[in-house]
């Protein structure tokens, strides 16, 4: 999984209950010794204007099959 902020690897599946092209990856807290990165590595510094400090709508990753 990547974008223009960053990249990790990740064991995916798909979802039937998602809407088509929307990734949902489950990180918990970034721990040093964690298998998997934190996704908000993903997400820009700056908030979105709808506020609120999240990135709902902006993130965009590309998957690629390894």
């Amino acid at each position: 999984v990547s974008n223009k902020n960053g990249k990790a690897k990740y064991n995916l599946g798909e979802n039937p209950d998602l809407k088509p092209n929307t990734a949902l990856i489950y990180s918990g807290f970034p721990f040093p010794n964690a298998e998997y990165k934190n996704v908000n590595i993903f997400t820009p510094e700056m908030a979105e204007e709808s506020g609120r400090s999240g990135a709902y709508f902006s993130t965009i990753v590309k998957i690629t099959k390894i």
